[in-house]
């Protein structure tokens, strides 16, 4: 199989690797997340075995077309699995000759994971403790 490129539009430069992400949005931005397991052609595409999401989402690329499963683990036992195809289409390019673009058939996931999963779950439940109960409640 030959290097995929992909064109970067009006600029006559072609990039390796032409590949567009499936994205996991999850509830909350600051997630337990402990685990993230991705298997098919897909692995290796989420480097770190345990992650902090920056936002609230993660995504996962393939090299090439295929099936992959990912799983998500939190800290709370809460697990989110699925498959995700990916399928690749070549086009022909005047600056790059044939580019093949590997995409995922359903580019969203919502994870729902519950808001026991959040981070800051503890100290809002804290704090709403704090408001309701009021002085020698």
């Amino acid at each position: 199989m030959g290097e995929r490129t992909a064109a970067i539009p009006g600029s006559g430069l072609c990039v390796p690797g032409a590949t567009e992400s499936a994205t996991f949005n999850l509830s909350c931005a600051a997630a337990d997340l402990t685990n993230v397991a991705v298997t098919g052609p897909c692995a290796g595409s989420f480097p770190h075995p345990s992650t902090d999401v920056p936002e609230n989402s993660l995504n996962i690329y393939s090299p090439s077309s295929g099936v992959c499963h990912v799983e998500l683990t939190f800290a709370t036992g809460f697990t989110y699995s699925t498959d995700v195809t990916f399928t690749s289409s070549t086009q022909t390019s005047s600056c790059c000759g044939d580019v093949t673009t590997v995409t995922p058939t359903q580019a969203t996931f919502t994870v729902n994971n519950p808001s026991t999963t959040c981070v800051d779950a503890g100290d809002s439940d804290a704090r709403a403790d704090a408001s309701t109960s009021g002085p020698g409640g």
